[in-house]
C-alpha cells in the first residue's frame, strides 16, 4: 500500500519504481517485474544508478533466456557504461555458456576495472565454475582497484574456505570485518568457525552480536543468537531473543522452530511445544500434545 500511494504521488519518480521491482523480485511475480520495468524504461534516460539496480535484480531471475535479453536490452544500457555487454553476458549465461559469459565480464572489468556489479558476477561465475586457483588472483586484482570491494572480498573468504586453510581463513575473516565491519560474508563464516568448529560458543556470541549491530533484522544472525544464548543457559536473554526473533519474522516457520529448539535446550519442554502449537495454530492446522511426563516430542508419544 505504500509503495502504491507513493507511486500515484509521484509517477515519475525513479526510486519509487526501483522499490517496486525489488519488490516484484522478492515476491517472484513476473507481472510486477514487468510493470515496473515497462514504468522505468518510460522514465528513460536512467541514472546510472537505477541501471545498475535493475540490472543486479533481475540478472538471475528464472525467466527466459530471450525475455531476459529483451529486458535488458529496453533499458538502452550506453555504449560507454561498464554493463554495455551485459546483455551477451546474460544469453551466453542463460544458454549454459559458463565460461564464455565469464570471459565477457572479464573484458568489461579489464576496461572498468573495480566495478562492484562486474566483480560480484565475476566471483559467483569463478565459483560455479569452481576455479579456485584462479579465484584468488581475480579478487586481489580488482581490490587494487576497488580496496573495500565486498564482493571480491567475498572471493578470497570463499577462496580460503575452499582451500581448507582454517588459520588462513580465520584471519581474513578479521581483516575483512576491520576494513568493512558490515561484510555479511565475513560475519557468517566467522560465527560459524567459532560455533561449530571450535565449539566456542562464547566467541560466536559475541560474533553474533557485532552482525547484529550491522544486521539487526537478519532472521540468519538472530536464529543463531537465540540457540547460543539458550546454549549458554541464559534464561531471560534467551526469552528476549525468542521474542525478537518471533516478532520480526511471525510468518517463518523457523522462528518458531529455533525458538522452540532454544526452550528445549533451557530444559523447557512445556514451552517448547507452546511454540509449536503457536506456529500451527497460525497454520489453521490442530495442536499437538504428549503423552510423556517430559513432554517428548517423540512420534510414539505425539497426539494430535
Amino acid at each position: 500500500p505504500y509503495l502504491k500511494k507513493w507511486i500515484t504521488l509521484q509517477p515519475n519518480n525513479e526510486v519509487a519504481w526501483r522499490r517496486r521491482l525489488d519488490l516484484g523480485v522478492k515476491i517472484d511475480s513476473f507481472d510486477e517485474i514487468s510493470l515496473s520495468l515497462d514504468s522505468l524504461v518510460s522514465l528513460q534516460p536512467l541514472k546510472h544508478q537505477t541501471i545498475e539496480f535493475v540490472v543486479n535484480r533481475i540478472m538471475h531471475y528464472r525467466v527466459s533466456s530471450n525475455k531476459l535479453v529483451s529486458w535488458l536490452n529496453c533499458l538502452n544500457i550506453p555504449k560507454d557504461s561498464p554493463l554495455e555487454n551485459i546483455s551477451i553476458y546474460a544469453k551466453e549465461y542463460q544458454n549454459g555458456n559458463s565460461a564464455t559469459a565469464l570471459e565477457i565480464i572479464e573484458k568489461s572489468l579489464d576496461k572498468f576495472p573495480g566495478n562492484e556489479l562486474l566483480i560480484r558476477i565475476m566471483v559467483d561465475i569463478t565459483l560455479e565454475l569452481a576455479e579456485v586457483n584462479s579465484l584468488k588472483n581475480k579478487c586481489d586484482r580488482q581490490l587494487l582497484f576497488n580496496p573495500s570491494s565486498e564482493s571480491a572480498l567475498r572471493g578470497r573468504l570463499r577462496y580460503f574456505l575452499m582451500i581448507d586453510s582454517t588459520l588462513k581463513l580465520k584471519e581474513e575473516v578479521n581483516r575483512v570485518l576491520n576494513l568493512v565491519p558490515s561484510h555479511h560474508e565475513a560475519h557468517r563464516i566467522g560465527i560459524d568457525l567459532a560455533f561449530h568448529l571450535d565449539d566456542d560458543k562464547e566467541t560466536a556470541l559475541v560474533r553474533c552480536n557485532g552482525a547484529l549491530k550491522h544486521y539487526p533484522s537478519n532472521a540468519t544472525f538472530l536464529g543463531i543468537h537465540t540457540i547460543l544464548q539458550s546454549l549458554l543457559g541464559t534464561i531471560e536473554s534467551t526469552e528476549r531473543a525468542i521474542g525478537q526473533l518471533t516478532r520480526l519474522h511471525e510468518q517463518s516457520a523457523d522462528s518458531y522452530l529455533i525458538s522452540a529448539q532454544a526452550q528445549s535446550n533451557l530444559g523447557n519442554n512445556l514451552r517448547r511445544l507452546e511454540l509449536i502449537n503457536k506456529w500451527l495454530q497460525r497454520c489453521n492446522m490442530h495442536p499437538v500434545s504428549s503423552s510423556n511426563v517430559n513432554l517428548s516430542l517423540h512420534p510414539k508419544y505425539l497426539r494430535c
